[in-house]
């Protein structure tokens, strides 16, 4: 029995020699290689039982059996756990790195790859924690999802300027890398990318980068991000918890944001959207609800209510908006005949503006192209509830550019803190309390082309002093200023308007109306349109239909007794004036 015993284990001791002396077809210099066409004499580098140490140098062409093989791959796995493994050089017949070839290669410090690879496969370098340079060659063009997960030590990557694929969780936890600079082949940054690189705080992302997603860049040392204007989407929170952001820019190729990007990062202090022409959606909440409006009807309860806005709680103190931004609401349209299906604790909701209600902003800037939608709610009856994109922004001193076409409802209501406010040329209508409740406001600049301002749109503004209204036509206010205004603000208007003022309420219940050139924007002498510039000088601006054939711009031009310098002629001031022949320069 003993000896039959003895004998089943030398046969399985035997079987296991044979397997593993078959684990790799052959070996060379104290590397191991598989065959891996015989027709073109191709073969594999692989792992070995005894594994790697020191410094390794794969050759390009190796002899077995009286032949040459070229060396084209590094098999997965072949050097992985390899702890004594210290520098690797790769020649240029590698091409493809497969997948954890190098994982865990804890003390692997050097790694020379020659031109010629073209994939690096996923977890390839991942773990190898003292590894600090990397330098690929410009025919790389994938790298796998992990590569250089956790190696810690890494300073340095450049990247081949034909790389056209970066996986995810490529560099997570790379948390010596302090600058990057990605190729303009590069289409995606994927999720979680960069997650974790803790010292990153440059980056160079290239011009062609159309997506960047989720949590691609979490954890990152920026001061500053600018999504680019290339991406044209961007996922969940791909900044999330950089903690030293302090600017974020938006640029113009987003249409849509459905989450917030800055999530957890509680030092922005900038919240810029650069200047485009398209718009940009913000569909996302904070997730604070707000009821609305409430009623019965047919022995139902119905209700109403709002999320509040994306960036309520966001800790900005300053936004620049140079696009136009909406935040739509769907609209829902009361219909009297449900067939007797049961709405009862029914709610609808929708989605404030992105700003309102935030108590940090301090400053708001408009660029030229921004316009800002209202969002509104269409209930029973046709009633509509509008509410304002700066509205209950406490914080907010100061708005600038403010040249929308419309100020829409509830705009800026309750903006405690909003000292002065200058309304520019654009804007003709002033919507329903848009500045209702502003009681720090001190000064009023209401541009030129204002027609209308809604009911109760500066009702509570009693601390103010002076109205530079500057539109040659009193524009009408269907509502009143305070006793506290009619009789301690100053009222300034247009030369030669203050009859007409004085024959137009609520106007002409100001104690202190003055004529002032300070409200003069346009004027017209002999045909000739001018903007005032500055307090002695204006610029050519336009011409009226009837101007003559000849026209000579003057050294000076008088206007109401007041004598202003003629030194420049704008932009498309004569543009289709096909009738003018000559003229005339001072």
């Amino acid at each position: 029995m003993k000896q039959t015993i003895k004998k089943l284990w030398i046969l399985i001791a035997m079987l296991w020699l044979s397997i593993s002396a078959s684990a790799y077809d052959f070996e060379v210099d104290g590397i191991a290689y598989n065959i891996t066409s015989f027709s073109d004499l191709k073969c594999s580098v692989t792992s070995k039982e005894t594994g790697y140490m020191g410094n390794i140098t794969i050759p390009d062409i190796v002899s077995f059996n009286g032949k040459e093989l070229s060396v084209t791959e590094i098999e997965d796995n072949a050097f992985q756990n390899n702890i004594d493994l210290i520098a690797v050089c790769i020649p240029s017949s590698v091409k493809v790195i497969g997948m954890g070839a190098f994982k865990n290669c804890v003390n692997l410090e050097q790694l020379t790859i020659q031109d010629g690879l073209c994939y690096i496969h996923s977890y390839s370098f991942g773990q190898c924690s003292k590894l600090k340079n990397v330098i690929l060659p410009n025919t790389v063009k994938e790298i796998g999802n992990n590569c250089f997960e956790d190696c810690n030590a890494l300073s340095e990557i450049k990247f081949s300027d034909k790389l056209s694929e970066l996986g995810a969780y490529a560099f997570t936890n790379c948390s010596s890398l302090n600058t990057i600079s990605l190729p303009n082949s590069l289409a995606v940054v994927k999720e979680h990318t960069f997650d974790g690189c803790t010292n990153l705080s440059e980056i160079q992302l290239g011009d062609e980068l159309k997506e960047i997603s989720d949590y691609a860049f979490s954890e990152c040392d920026f001061m500053s991000f600018t999504v680019p204007n290339s991406v044209t989407d961007i996922g969940k929170c791909i900044l999330d918890n950089c903690k030293n952001l302090e600017t974020f820019s938006i640029g113009t190729g987003l249409s849509v944001i459905y989450s917030n990007p800055i999530s957890n990062c509680p030092n922005v202090k900038n919240f810029i959207i650069l200047d485009g022409f398209s718009s940009l959606k913000f569909d996302f909440s904070n997730e604070n609800y707000k009821e609305i409006r409430s009623f019965s009807y047919g022995g139902k309860y119905y209700y109403y209510n709002t999320r509040a806005g994306a960036f309520k709680d966001a800790d900005f103190e300053y936004v620049y908006i140079g696009r136009p931004i909406y935040n739509p609401s769907e609209i829902f349209k009361w219909e009297q005949d449900y067939s007797g299906r049961d709405f009862k604790n029914w709610s609808y909701s929708y989605t404030l503006p992105p700003f309102y209600g935030n108590k940090n902003i301090k400053a708001i800037e408009f660029g030229k192209n921004a316009k800002a939608y209202s969002t509104e709610i269409l209930c029973e009856g046709g009633e509509s509830y509008v509410y304002g994109w700066l509205e209950e922004c406490e914080s907010l001193e100061t708005i600038e550019g403010l040249d929308l076409k419309e100020i829409g409802i509830n705009f800026a209501k309750n903006a405690t803190s909003l000292k002065n406010l200058e309304i520019l040329s654009a804007t003709s209508n002033i919507g329903d309390y848009a500045f209702w409740g502003c009681s720090s406001l001190d000064s009023i600049i209401i541009g030129p082309s204002v027609i209308n301002i809604g009911k109760n749109a500066f009702t509570d503004c009693n601390a103010l002093k002076s109205i530079f209204c500057k539109s040659a036509v009193p524009p009408t206010y269907s509502s009143e200023f305070s006793k506290e205004i009619y009789l301690n603000c100053d009222l300034y208007i247009p030369l030669g308007t203050e009859t007409e003022y004085r024959n137009t309420s609520p106007w002409n219940n100001f104690w202190n109306m003055e004529e002032s050139i300070d409200c003069v924007n346009d004027f017209s002498v002999d045909g000739i349109i001018y903007t005032v510039a500055s307090e002695n000088s204006v610029y050519v601006s336009g011409y009226n239909s009837n101007i003559d054939k000849k026209v000579e711009i003057p050294e000076t031009v008088d206007y109401y007794t007041h004598v202003f310098t003629v030194n420049v002629i704008g932009d498309g001031a004569f543009e289709k004036c096909s009738s003018l022949e000559a003229i005339v320069l001072p």
